[in-house]
């Protein structure tokens, strides 16, 4: 089976992509993961993924081994997605710049 992973960068409260050479057509279902690697910072809370389509809806996502689907409404008939995440641990509220993704448009 055919899947695409891209992999973000989490220090402190600053993300970044690791493979910015990666296409990532748009309109995929179930085809693209999202994989993060978090700074000691993040340690003991619960991460949620946010993902934005160009139409600046937010999709979330709990994370679980810091990892999850991209949302397939987040890229449906889009130019790019942002990513972010936060973190809660009772009532304290990490958060993270956004990252913006570029998509390629698909032929469906």
């Amino acid at each position: 089976m055919y899947n695409v992973t891209i992999t973000f960068n989490v220090n402190g409260q600053i993300i970044s992509r690791n493979e910015k050479d990666t296409i990532l057509l748009s309109d995929s279902i179930d085809l693209i993961g999202a994989r993060f690697n978090f700074s000691p910072e993040w340690q003991g809370y619960t991460k949620t993924a946010i993902f934005k389509s160009d139409a600046k809806k937010p999709y979330s996502r709990i994370l679980v081994d810091d990892a999850c689907m991209v949302p397939p409404e987040a890229i449906k008939k889009s130019k790019y997605m942002s990513v972010s995440v936060f973190g809660v641990s009772g009532t304290q509220l990490i958060t993270a710049t956004d990252q913006i993704v570029l998509l390629t448009p698909s032929g469906y």
